[in-house]
């Protein structure tokens, strides 16, 4: 983000949303669930037929997509990305992915299943009030709204955002008038609160420092050098049993108390200059080398679109 300009926020989350598929007759007698009911027992249900009363038992099965069931959010992610690409508004290339670079426009979206995100880089300090004026942001989220109504897909209106220099979603916070992006302190201060609380212990078990670390690792995914801080969190797991209670080490301990520190520079800032000047190292065990150039800040900032990434292979 440049000086005169803020990231507005468009957001939509489906409620219900592996409800809304409908299967075949074959996947709904899969999804039986281990258990028998008698009649009388769900005669109150919709799903109740006049003929079931004579069954001595019945076995219920989920007649719709079922989470966690084979390729379930595969599926779900591309029947949403197919109903969004169908209104026209927007291109594979708009969407932020693991495997392409971001694109060069103004307008970039992003897709998590049920939750849809357009992110729009508006010229200004403030955003332009709704009654006045949309932005090309807003105008096609509409868009994407009616294809859900078109679609029968459930909006959760409560969640949703629209032309608004702040939001969350994906479990992140985003200032777009501040320009940071930071993981949601609804997670980060329990987390903060639990850590405390087991270094004053000085006892956990394998299975609760399982969860804190997925938690740090979590936290830590928008500045993932700060994950160089783990080592003590996975040795005391190593070769335990996820029931067994282990007594901290004071590395453990020191380590757990550096990673609390480090929660409050988990920040992405998009308003960071890039620097003008291109330095390039190199190292041997005899010795170590470094140039730099003057390239400007034009070419710093494409220079950093194309920098390796996680999950992004090169050919």
């Amino acid at each position: 983000l440049k000086e005169d300009e803020i990231l507005l926020i468009h957001a939509e989350d489906l409620r219900e949303f592996y409800h809304c598929f409908l299967v075949s007759e074959q996947r709904c007698r899969r999804n039986g669930l281990q258990m028998k009911v008698k009649p009388e027992e769900v005669q109150h249900l919709k799903c109740f037929e006049a003929w079931m009363a004579a069954e001595d038992h019945l076995v219920p099965c989920l007649a719709t997509m079922a989470m966690g069931d084979t390729n379930a959010v595969a599926f779900g992610q591309c029947a949403h990305l197919s109903v969004i690409l169908r209104t026209n508004v927007f291109e594979l290339e708009d969407f932020l992915t693991l495997k392409q670079r971001p694109n060069r426009k103004s307008i970039k979206c992003g897709l998590m299943i049920d939750d849809f995100v357009v992110l729009e880089v508006h010229k200004g300090q403030e955003a332009p009030c709704k009654e006045d004026a949309e932005t090309e942001g807003r105008k096609r989220m509409l868009k994407v709204r009616e294809a859900y109504v078109e679609a029968g897909l459930p909006r959760h209106e409560g969640k949703a955002v629209e032309q608004e220099e702040k939001g969350e979603f994906w479990g992140y916070e985003v200032d777009g008038k501040r320009g940071l992006a930071r993981p949601s302190l609804k997670r980060l201060i329990p987390l903060c609160f639990i850590l405390c609380r087991v270094v004053a212990l000085g006892k956990i078990s394998v299975g609760l420092l399982e969860v804190i670390a997925g938690a740090l690792v979590a936290a830590f995914q928008c500045r993932r050098r700060l994950m160089s801080a783990f080592q003590e969190v996975y040795r005391a797991q190593r070769g335990r049993n996820r029931a067994e209670v282990v007594r901290m080490s004071m590395k453990l301990k020191e380590e757990l108390l550096v990673c609390l520190g480090l929660l409050a520079l988990a920040v992405v800032d998009m308003r960071l200059r890039p620097s003008a000047k291109l330095v390039c190292s190199d190292a041997s065990t005899e010795c170590e080398a470094a140039v730099q150039a003057e390239v400007g800040e034009a070419r710093t900032t494409e220079f950093q679109r194309h920098g390796l990434q996680k999950g992004f292979g090169i050919g």
